[in-house]
């Protein structure tokens, strides 16, 4: 399967009402546009969206633009403000801290189930995606977009891998957070520590060694958080929250 075509599948099982019912075409649309507006921060954190700003700027009736801000909403990237709008939500320090060591619970067991029940076919994916870091030259903010939207998808194929849906569904919501967060960091450094990562854990499931797969995402995940609050902490103060920056985090 296409690394395209992998990642509109993933995309689109997660639009959906918190209820299950399918969006509209016209909802699910904005949904999209909105979600890669966010995490890319061209809507940055703390801004006000109002939707008939979004309905005129979309060209719809306020329906579609309201259904597709409640779904952002349940997904943790908005956040309603009574009788006034959305807050895009911020992003701070503490933020960043409970969002990857919420990661290194889930995912650690994750790896290892996975490890002992991965099929011949999800195994063959991961290589496949693997395989195709190699290709993102991460040179313009395109690159860093789709780099970012192929690891989602290279975690939830392994969530995938232990057959558990409730997983899947916990981690599609989680990675769309941290996404925010690896699309700020994003570098050609930290690109290769990712695909050195994912070449570990791959290499520890193809075995089957539930031990070494807890232990390779382990370590593949506190990389990826230091390298992200390094450089938040240095380079991106205005990401933060006011209340952030006021203890000197």
């Amino acid at each position: 399967m296409g690394n395209a075509l992998r990642v509109e599948r993933s995309v689109r099982k997660s639009l959906t009402w918190r209820g299950g019912a399918r969006l509209s075409s016209r909802a699910e649309a904005i949904t999209q546009a909105l979600r890669r507006a966010i995490i890319s921060g061209e809507l940055a954190p703390g801004q006000v969206l109002f939707e008939g700003d979004l309905a005129h700027r979309f060209r719809v009736s306020k329906t579609p633009v309201r259904e597709a801000l409640s779904v952002l909403q349940a997904q943790g990237l908005l956040r309603v403000i009574p009788y006034r709008g959305y807050l895009v939500a911020p992003v701070s320090l503490t933020d960043v801290k409970d969002l990857f060591e919420t990661r290194i619970v889930l995912e650690e067991a994750i790896a290892g189930l996975a490890a002992e029940r991965i099929s011949p076919e999800s195994l063959a994916q991961l290589e496949e995606i693997s395989r195709s870091d190699l290709t993102f030259p991460n040179e313009t903010s395109e690159d860093r977009f789709a780099w970012m939207a192929q690891n989602k998808v290279f975690h939830l194929e392994i969530t995938r891998a232990t057959g558990n849906d409730e997983l899947v569904s916990i981690m599609d919501l989680l990675l769309d957070k941290v996404s925010r967060v690896v699309f700020l960091y994003y570098s050609k450094g930290s690109l290769e520590e990712h695909r050195s990562g994912h070449a570990t854990i791959v290499d520890a499931l193809r075995l089957r060694q539930p031990a070494a797969a807890r232990r390779a995402m382990r370590e593949h995940i506190e990389l990826t958080c230091t390298s992200a609050l390094t450089i938040l902490k240095s380079s991106n103060p205005n990401r933060l929250s006011v209340a952030e920056r006021r203890k000197g985090s």
